[in-house]
Order: C-alpha cells, then sequence, then structure tokens
C-alpha cells in the first residue's frame, strides 16, 4: 500500500500537524482512531512520526477535517510555523517567552534550522515515551495484587532459603515429640508460643480456620480434611516461627500495596508450610519404620 515517508524529509513532520488538527477540535487519540478505523496505539504511533500515514488513511484524515490534501501533507511555511507554535507551547520552551514574530522570522530566513528543531523535539518527545513506558513498567503501579505476587515468586524461581531454614529449625523441635505431625505441630505451638489447637465438633464448622487472636487458639475442625487440618497448622506456624523471614522477605518485594503485601504473606506462609510437612511426614514415617 502506498504511503507517504515523512520520516526521510526536510519537510514538517506530519505527525506533529495531524496532532495539532486533533487537539484544535478536542478530540481524543482514541476518538479520532476509531473515526478512522486505526487503533489509538497506532495513531500515537503517526503522531510521533515512528509510522509513514498511508494514503487511504491521508484521505481520510481530510474528509474528517475537511482540509485538501496539500493543506496536511505539502511542507510550506505556514505548515512549518505552525508545527513549531505547537513545539515552543511546550513546557520546556515556556521560560524562552517565544513569540509568534519570533517563530516566523525563524521560518522565513531559516527553515533548515527551523525543521531541524522539529526533529530534535520529536526525537525528544519519543525518548521521554519510551522512558515513561519503562518506568510504569518497573513500578509495577498497573499490576494487580496476584500479578505481584506471582511475579515475585517468579523472580526469586519459587526457591526461598531462609523459608527452608525456619521450616528446618522448627523441624528439629516438633520432631522431638515422636508423635504423628499434627500432634508434634501442636505440641510445638503450645511449648513455644503458648498457642492451643482444638478439634471442635462438626457443629462448629463454620468457625474452621478462623484464628482466635484473643484467645491465642487455633481451630482447624474436624470437617477440615486431615491434610487440610495439617496444611492449616503448619500455615500458622510458618506465621509465627518464620515471622521475620517473611517481613524481610515482603520488604525486599517492593509491593505497591497493602493487598499485594497480604497476599504475598500468606503465599510465603504456605511455601513454610508445605516445606515443614514433607520435613515432619518424612522423619514420622522414617521412624515409624525403625520401630
Amino acid at each position: 500500500m502506498t504511503s507517504i515517508d515523512h520520516e526521510h524529509t526536510d519537510k514538517p513532520q506530519m505527525g506533529g500537524r495531524i496532532r495539532r488538527l486533533r487537539r484544535q477540535q478536542s478530540l481524543s487519540q482514541a476518538k479520532l482512531a476509531a473515526e478512522l478505523g486505526i487503533s489509538a496505539s497506532y495513531l500515537n504511533l503517526i503522531e510521533h512520526n515512528r509510522r509513514n500515514v498511508t494514503v487511504p488513511l491521508l484521505m481520510k484524515l481530510t474528509k474528517r477535517f475537511e482540509l485538501e490534501l496539500s493543506d496536511i501533507a505539502d511542507g510550506d511555511e505556514t505548515h512549518l510555523h505552525g508545527d513549531l507554535m505547537e513545539v515552543f507551547r511546550d513546557e520546556l520552551f515556556r521560560k524562552l517567552n517565544l513569540t509568534d514574530l519570533d517563530v516566523r522570522d525563524l521560518v522565513t530566513w531559516n527553515a533548515t534550522v527551523a525543521r531541524a528543531v522539529l526533529v530534535l523535539y520529536e526525537s525528544y518527545q519519543n525518548q521521554k515515551t519510551n522512558t515513561d513506558i519503562i518506568l510504569a513498567e518497573s513500578s509495577g503501579s498497573d499490576r494487580s495484587p496476584d500479578e505481584q505476587v506471582t511475579d515475585f515468586f517468579q523472580t526469586h524461581a519459587d526457591h526461598f532459603p531462609e523459608l527452608v531454614a525456619a521450616a528446618e529449625r522448627v523441624n528439629e523441635d516438633a520432631s522431638l515429640s515422636g508423635e504423628e505431625p499434627l500432634l508434634a505441630m501442636t505440641s510445638f505451638l503450645a511449648n513455644t508460643f503458648d498457642v492451643r489447637v482444638s478439634n471442635l465438633p462438626a457443629t462448629r464448622a463454620p468457625l474452621a480456620r478462623r484464628l482466635y487472636t484473643d484467645k491465642w487458639g487455633l481451630d482447624p475442625s474436624n470437617p477440615l480434611h486431615a491434610d487440610g487440618r495439617n496444611f492449616e497448622t503448619a500455615h500458622q506456624i510458618g506465621l509465627l516461627a518464620a515471622e521475620r523471614e517473611l517481613n524481610k522477605l515482603i520488604e525486599e518485594g517492593d509491593f505497591t500495596n497493602d493487598e499485594a503485601c497480604k497476599l504475598a504473606r500468606v503465599a510465603l506462609a504456605d511455601y513454610f508450610a508445605a516445606v515443614l510437612l514433607r520435613r515432619l511426614q518424612k522423619g514420622y514415617k522414617s521412624r515409624a519404620q525403625d520401630v
């Protein structure tokens, strides 16, 4: 498809001219793009002279703005003056207090330099846009809590040596009781943190997985499957016994909001629980075989 190449010419940049026309009519990029049958991102590239304008698109533009083809495509001094006036309205040049006459003199007496100013400004705008995109991506401000935690785990390759070490410490203490994992963990909680774990009757099912902070009591109640009770108890041990490690990891994670921090804490405590249960179950089975 034929296109007008304005990236390698000494004529004024067509993208800036299209942008000026759009702004004069208070049109958003999304609205104008929809009218032209293109995406807003593609229009943005055109306005920054990073895409050529095809002839069919140019015809749509002339029809939309009720202009002659030469009004958009020609590179006469009138267009050059208009493009420069838009450039010099930027905050970057405000302190210079350039007047319309100053710009006209530049166009009249040295059009080549005037066009060089346009090229430099477009380059500056492109670099600024790229920098803004990089900063936005690195800040993670547009990522959901789930995405932030997922990225955090991927960055660490799902491996947290400090939590493994913390689980090993608990395993050494808890396994001393010689009991099966759940009893070993409940004994550890009682002896280390003065936390009592109770198996409540089925009528108390709605209270399952609730941590009574006022009574320091856990309720992994009977309706939960045995594996669920074990994991819930190990999870709570992680929140207590590995609190220092959890806090350090979350601080290093640079999460952008409290929701992401809370979700990360739960996920990391789950990681701790999985490691602890594997160690406890392995040790219990080994001792049972030795009997």
